[in-house]
């Protein structure tokens, strides 16, 4: 065990951290050492249902692409788990008493077909409609269906009000448990251990192929990655504030204190944990929050993006921003169009951050981004 060594650390194991640990498995990497300070999934993914759906407004086409990806990819888990994790397509409804809305559903759901949510049907009257099935986890339709007249829609919503007019039914939404699909994610990869290892110390617990460690004494942490010999870590807890996790902070400031000598990428608050070791502010996003939104950025072609155009698509989840406050080690190499910080590099050592999510079907380059990081080599 002195001379474990890991392909990749994932530090959080929330729903994020479970499923991509799980999908470099399948990628490919051998040795996954997957890091929380609590229980896996004991933090986010056990408080509440989670929701999807493939309906969006757009600007374009890129969150619809995602979430059809994600929809095929929840699917695939569901026929292979016999549906353990509750996937139920039971659709979005949209109501209204307003016969002015009826126009402007209409509208969306033909402009949702031209984004790839699927086909849009003006049913006429009720025998043109197809009913949800009870059972099963995949929708017999996607797209969307828009239904006129109060008669009409009574015969098929009775639970309505009398006066709605129009309803439009998004068909391929609906609800799923993503703590159950977190767990069936790391049962799955647990599969591929040969053999299962305890560690005589505190409450650590490692597994040959994938492993959750739980670090009750973050003193411990830079022993433990020390022993583990691994080649790369990314940093990306959530949700949250970087303070909120000891363990992100922890890690951030071995980094910067060159007590860590690996390769190290901070996604989205994994880059703000970083900044903040490093002395930057922590600001609300002047703009506001955002939730899968792409934003164009510029980068300086250093650090990650050294082969990459200047100019590209990238995806944000995030309500908070870094600012400068005085000079730092961590050098600003990319920025949005409103002049936020996106990404960060250090002067001399193999730190990287950025605040969008390049494994996001919608971030152009990410993988050409997660490349360059894995060609990085130890410093020590």
């Amino acid at each position: 065990m002195k001379n474990k060594k890991y392909d990749a650390v994932v530090c959080g194991a929330g729903i994020a951290g479970i499923s991509s640990a799980y999908y470099l498995m399948q990628a490919g990497l051998k040795h996954i050492l997957l890091i929380d300070q609590g229980a896996p999934l004991s933090l986010t993914s056990d408080k509440s249902t989670e929701c999807f759906r493939n309906w969006w407004a757009g600007p374009d086409s890129t969150m619809v692409c995602f979430m059809n990806r994600s929809i095929d990819l929840m699917e695939q888990h569901a026929r292979e788990s016999q549906n353990r994790f509750l996937l139920n397509p039971h659709g979005y409804l949209f109501a209204t008493s307003s016969r002015d809305m009826i126009d402007v559903f209409e509208k969306q759901g033909k402009e949702a077909e031209e984004f790839g949510a699927g086909k849009f049907r003006n049913n006429l009257s009720n025998s043109d409609y197809i009913r949800n099935s009870n059972t099963g986890y995949m929708s017999e339709l996607d797209g969307s269906d828009l239904i006129t007249g109060q008669s009409n829609i009574q015969e098929i919503f009775p639970y309505l009000n009398e006066k709605t007019v129009a309803v439009l039914q998004a068909r391929r939404c609906g609800s799923m448990s993503a703590q159950q699909l977190g767990k069936y994610l790391f049962a799955e990869a647990k599969q591929n251990i040969d053999k299962a290892l305890e560690l005589n110390e505190n409450d650590f617990e490692c597994h040959r192929m994938l492993s959750a460690v739980y670090l009750s004494n973050h003193d411990y942490l830079l022993n433990v990655l020390t022993k583990y010999q691994t080649s790369h870590i990314i940093i990306g807890p959530g949700p949250g504030k970087p303070q909120d996790s000891k363990l992100t902070m922890a890690m951030a400031n071995l980094c910067l204190n060159e007590q860590l000598n690996i390769p190290i990428l901070g996604i989205c608050l994994g880059h703000q944990a970083l900044g903040l070791a490093d002395g930057y502010q922590l600001i609300k996003d002047p703009n506001g929050a955002v939730h899968g939104t792409p934003v164009t950025c510029q980068n300086d072609n250093s650090g990650l993006f050294v082969n990459l155009s200047k100019f590209g698509t990238y995806v944000r989840y995030n309500s908070l921003l870094i600012a400068h406050t005085k000079e730092n080690e961590l050098l600003a190499n990319i920025f949005d169009e409103s002049g936020a910080i996106m990404g960060l590099r250090h002067k001399s050592k193999n730190i990287h951050t950025v605040q969008f999510h390049p494994e996001s079907i919608g971030s152009s380059n990410g993988l050409q981004i997660f490349s360059s990081f894995l060609e990085l080599q130890s410093d020590a």
